[in-house]
């Protein structure tokens, strides 16, 4: 009964991909200033989200990054995408079953042992890292981001607020 509530809570508490948030155990972005106007944004996602979803995050923070610096463009300096995993082994257990036979002044027996649990399950967690740069005008010569329109878009794309 423990191990069903184990996974039943497990379940609920992870059971979609990882909202747009700050980050904590399950997932979400974190900044770092790295001068005025240049920003280091990782975003780690859990179990259940793509790769495209955690990149779209960070884009999404460095736009709002830009807006409440009064910049309305920015451009990805760097940028990194991995997968973190690790392991999870689920719990052991062995259950034996015996008979004993009497036959005269003998006994005999028979035992059979079943085992369960013990397997290895990988989880993979996707994390996205980007650095950028904002600017108050339109950069010349290189792609930058509109960044009003791109936290728009991204924030109906994914249903944030």
């Amino acid at each position: 009964m423990k191990k069903m509530l184990f996974v039943v809570g497990a379940i609920l508490l992870s059971g979609c991909a990882s909202s747009y948030k700050p980050n904590s155990i399950f997932g979400g972005f974190d900044e770092t200033m790295l001068s005025p106007d240049t920003f280091r944004i990782s975003v780690s996602g859990n179990a259940f989200t793509s790769g495209g979803r955690v990149y779209d995050f960070a884009l999404l923070r460095a736009a709002e990054l830009s807006i409440q610096n009064q910049c309305p463009y920015f451009v990805v300096l760097d940028q990194e995408s991995r997968v973190k995993t690790s392991r999870y082994i689920s719990p052991s257990s062995a259950h034996t079953n015996a008979s004993v036979s009497a036959y005269g002044n003998y006994a005999y027996g028979q035992a059979t042992t079943t085992y369960s649990g013990g397997t290895i399950s990988n989880i993979e967690k996707p994390v996205s890292s980007i650095t950028v740069q904002c600017f108050k005008e339109n950069p010349q010569n290189v792609k930058a981001f509109d960044a009003v329109w791109l936290e728009q878009s991204l924030k109906a794309k994914y249903k944030v607020q």
